[in-house]
């Protein structure tokens, strides 16, 4: 069963179709009565609600093999890493594409962005637009590993700011919000703690977070 599992996180199509489901999930669920009340509010909140998960599974990846370095399912699925980061920001544009369009006058988007529910959100667009231009191998070599993977531990001020959106919408469900993020941030505490750690024991000065 596992050597199954494995060969199909191998396939970058598999894992292309299974980043292309919440779009399918997003029409079903629309023509079963979420179109209904307001369609655009429904195709807003479920590309939010798409964007901040497919985030949080880019972040578990790096906790999740300290805590399994074994694992190899989990060594495959690292491959497709950067492929999940780029689709999470498409989410992430197709939901604040919504928004511009809902916002329908510059004036309207303006007052808007004085909310924090909106200007968070916001930045952590541009954040992930950011990380997304960025993203390919080309890049990687302009701006040097080194500088590359500091410009991408933004996405942690990102997923942070992600976390004031959703809390800050108008009725938003806080414990459910929480439950996203606190196993996150236990995680990457530790993760940091472990890297020290090891770190420390080899005599490292700086120790390597990612």
């Amino acid at each position: 069963m596992m050597g199954m599992i494995e060969t199909l996180l191998k396939s970058k199509w598999f894992i292309f179709l299974l980043l292309l489901l919440p779009i399918l999930l997003i029409i079903l669920e629309g023509f079963q009565g979420g179109f209904a009340a307001n369609p655009v509010e429904f195709v807003q909140l479920e590309t939010g609600k798409y964007t901040l998960l497919i985030l949080l599974i880019v972040l578990w990846i790096s906790p999740l093999k300290v805590l399994f370095p074994q694992a190899k399912w989990l060594k495959i699925l690292t491959r497709h890493r950067r492929m999940i980061g780029v689709t999470s920001f498409i989410y992430a544009l197709l939901h604040f594409t919504i928004y511009l369009l809902d916002a329908n006058t510059i004036e309207t988007m303006l007052e808007n962005f004085t909310r924090p529910f909106i200007l968070s959100g916001s930045v952590a667009f541009l954040i992930l637009l950011l990380l997304a231009i960025t993203s390919t191998n080309w890049m990687v070599k302009k701006l040097g590993a080194k500088r590359w993977k500091n410009l991408h531990r933004l996405v942690y001020v990102a997923t942070f700011l992600v976390f004031l959106h959703v809390i800050a919408k108008e009725k938003s469900n806080i414990l459910l919000t929480l439950l996203y993020f606190i196993p996150l941030t236990l995680a990457e505490g530790y993760r940091f703690y472990h890297g020290y750690v090891v770190n420390k024991e080899k005599n490292v000065t700086l120790p390597n977070y990612l």
